[in-house]
This record gives structure tokens, sequence and C-alpha cells, in this order.
């Protein structure tokens, strides 16, 4: 890359654009010949802009020691590292934190989904048994009613189905 910016844009003015700090800040090390150990030393804030970056600048950001807010964050480390020992159980970074929380939500869903499945099915059979007792009752009463009695007890037992 530097190769190619060398001869491309020689005496121009040239624009990078990263996603993160620690591009920019590689690149960094590599132009002024930084131990690689050092880049967070020259990690870039969020829309920060930096102007002649050689191999003198760098050195001139390094020479001034680890800013304020890189103790701050070491120091915020320390304190996390110490927790995460004590309590192992819970040494899960954020993306695994996320996933689970999405797992667990997919299978309350799921679950959720599955009851109201059994429920449906449960109605849908209740229904079913209903109409079938309704249907055979009254194909009782119809045999009932068109039954013509031969004689006295046939039409006293009818009276007391009915």
């Amino acid at each position: 890359l530097l190769s190619l910016l060398e001869t491309f844009g020689s005496g121009d003015s040239i624009l990078l654009v990263f996603p993160d700090g620690t591009g920019p800040a590689l690149l960094s090390c590599l132009i002024a010949g930084v131990p690689l150990h050092r880049v967070h030393e020259l990690d870039f804030r969020p829309a920060e802009v930096r102007l002649d970056v050689s191999p003198k600048s760098v050195s001139a950001l390094l020479s001034t020691g680890p800013s304020s807010e890189y103790q701050q964050a070491i120091q915020r480390g320390g304190a996390q590292l110490q927790v995460l020992r004590k309590n192992p159980q819970e040494l899960v970074n954020i993306k695994d934190q996320a996933y689970a929380k999405e797992l667990r939500l997919e299978k309350e869903q799921e679950t959720a989904r599955k009851e109201a499945k059994l429920k449906r099915e449960q109605e849908v059979q209740d229904e079913r048994s209903r109409r079938y007792k309704n249907a055979l009752e009254q194909k009782a009463k119809k045999n009932i009613s068109n039954k013509i009695p031969e004689n006295k007890d046939e039409t006293d037992q009818i009276g007391m189905i009915a």
C-alpha cells in the first residue's frame, strides 16, 4: 500500500479513510518503524484526523506518552480483569453474551409458538368431540322418535329414554 501511494501520489495530498482506529494506528507504526506492541498508543478516536503523518510526527506522538484516556482505559481493564479472575463464570465477551441472549429469546419464542399450536390443536379436538357427541345425541333422538312401538312395554321404555 505504501509503495503504491508513493508511486502514484508522490507530491500529492492523500486521504485515507478507515473504519476504526486500529488500522491507521498500525499504518502509523509501520511508517515510523515503531514496534507493533505499542500500536495501541497511537489508536485513533472516532472521526479523528491526523495531518502530515510522517516518521517524525508519529515519533512525536509516542514521546508524549500515553494519553489520559488511554491510561483510564488501562485502569478500567485492570479492574475488569480482577473481577473476571474472581468470577470465572463471567468470563464471556459481550458478543457471546448478546448471542446467548438472542438464543434464549429464540427459545422462548419457539416455546410460546409450540404452546399456542398445542392450544389450537386442543381447541380443534375439543370442537370435534363436541360435534361428534352432538351428532350421536341427535342420531339417538332420531332413532327413538322413528321407532314405532309394537306393544305397551316398548312405549314405556321409549318414554323413559326420551
